[in-house]
């Protein structure tokens, strides 16, 4: 706002707005590099070793009203899977009811059989509520905003959500520990589409949510092998549909990395490769 930087990142998308009107900066984007997630841990909880409780959970969350109280409707896409838009036909449709349909999440609870028997607003089954801790980074404003926006849209199908705030590294640690019901967490997208990392090996460090698909797996071993692009590309689309089939994340959405440029600095030209794709033509205005 004083003038005093030239290139700052920022994580308040309502921030970057004001700042921009505010200073005459330039909004800047490395776009759909992020993206937002919560994992569930199907060892914590028997609903959650359930694939059409976790369909139900993430049918429950309106990810269209959340972009919008968190004003990131421009800077945002919604997820339907672990690939984005920017890799084109690999990333998974949308449900084909729509993402967001809570008379089918209640539905599937139902079949599931998980009702409230007694009358409290939480569903129950053979005496177990569902009812689960969703732990978030304390230091993130944004998964702290969306997880209360997450807790009220899910108790309105029944279930229950506690929000524990952490700190960021003993909160990974123990997500990578599988310590937990639900988490709420976030990844930067890579430029490869190669997703072996997250979901071919259920003991990596990194698949939090233990996923363990075979016929995913044996899709990501072929692309792996395979000679080029061209020949991967049907293994890498076939198992990010397996994947989002199975719902072992609520995929919420991908994110524009944002950046604020002052006015002097200008020909910055940012896009998915980050935000030093063109240094060398960069300019600095004289006063």
């Amino acid at each position: 706002r004083a003038g005093e930087l030239d290139l700052v990142q920022v994580e308040s998308y309502r921030q970057a707005a004001r700042v921009a009107d505010e200073a005459g900066t330039t909004v800047l984007r490395v776009p759909q590099r992020g993206y937002d997630y919560i994992s569930w841990n199907p060892a914590a909880h028997p609903a959650l070793a359930d694939p059409p409780v976790r369909q139900a959970l993430s049918l429950a969350i309106d990810r269209d009203v959340i972009l919008a109280v968190l004003d990131m409707t421009e800077f945002a896409e919604k997820a339907h899977g672990p690939y984005g838009s920017i890799f084109g036909d690999l990333a998974p449709s949308a449900p084909a009811g729509g993402d967001f349909d809570p008379a089918a999440a209640e539905d599937l609870l139902t079949g599931a059989g998980w009702v409230d028997g007694d009358g409290d607003g939480v569903r129950e089954r053979d005496g177990i509520d569902l009812a689960l801790e969703l732990r978030v980074p304390a230091e993130n404003e944004r998964r702290v905003d969306a997880a209360q926006l997450i807790q009220a849209q899910l108790a309105r199908v029944g279930v229950g959500i506690e929000i524990a705030s952490q700190e960021f590294n003993s909160l990974f640690a123990r997500a990578r520990e599988r310590d937990y019901e639900a988490v709420f967490l976030g990844w930067q997208v890579g430029l490869d589409p190669d997703i072996s990392f997250f979901w071919a090996d259920p003991e990596s460090p990194i698949n939090v949510a233990s996923y363990d698909g075979p016929e995913a797996r044996s899709h990501i071993a072929a692309a792996l092998a395979s000679a080029t692009a061209m020949d991967a590309a049907p293994h890498w689309r076939e198992a990010a549909r397996l994947i989002a089939a199975d719902y072992p994340f609520a995929f919420l959405w991908y994110f524009d990395f944002v950046w604020l440029a002052a006015p002097r600095l200008r020909e910055i030209h940012m896009d998915p490769a980050g935000f030093f794709r063109n240094p060398h033509e960069w300019t600095v205005a004289r006063h």
